[in-house]
């Protein structure tokens, strides 16, 4: 039996449970292409090959439950092992689609700030005045002051919140995923942006 065809059997088990949930939840992620999507991350990564089966079953089936993709290309939500155990995480981007898709806001972003931008915070009810060149290289703008993120409310109110840098790094020491191949090894901005 190849490794696909183990992790394939492994997660047919739980079909019948993610259907169910997919349905009584209204999301419209189809279990056949989500296994696929599963076994191709496993394939990948010999840490999530060694997660206790129950957790990448139990990760999977997450997935009908939050109606998140697993699908790479779209970088909604990723399977992130974690001490032996496979846990469903729901990416930056995932989390701005399930915001907006349930109305809780009208649109999100976060945006980090670097040492040669110019930032001023005007309070957590208002825009924030940033200006740098999105396009200057990253050695350019300098190291990372910190991060925020701006919300517009459906009642049309701006929220923002802000995360220093010494934020940001009790965050990332928080983090269970130590290894290389960790989100915050393989996608630090990101992981600020979700922080925020």
């Amino acid at each position: 039996m190849t490794v696909a065809e183990k992790w394939n059997a492994a997660l047919a088990e739980v079909q019948g449970k993610f259907m169910e949930i997919a349905a009584l939840d209204g999301n419209r992620v189809d279990f056949a292409r989500e296994a696929m999507f599963a076994v191709q991350a496993i394939a990948r990564s010999e840490w999530l090959q060694k997660c206790n089966l129950d957790t990448i079953q139990q990760a999977v089936v997450n997935v009908a439950s939050v109606g998140l993709t697993l699908n790479p290309a779209m970088k909604l939500a990723y399977l992130v092992p974690r001490k032996g155990v496979c846990c469903l995480d729901v990416s930056y981007i995932g989390l701005v689609k399930l915001a907006t898709d349930t109305g809780g806001i009208l649109a999100v972003d976060a945006i980090i700030v670097r040492e040669r931008d110019t930032f001023s915070y005007r309070g957590p009810f208002e825009q924030p005045v940033h200006d740098f060149d999105p396009f200057a290289p990253v050695v350019q703008r300098g190291e990372v002051r910190g991060v925020y993120a701006v919300a517009m409310l459906p009642s049309r109110i701006v929220k923002v919140t802000t995360l220093s840098a010494e934020d940001l790094q009790k965050i990332r020491a928080k983090s269970e995923a130590k290894r290389d191949d960790s989100p915050w090894a393989q996608w630090p901005d990101e992981m600020m942006k979700k922080s925020a």
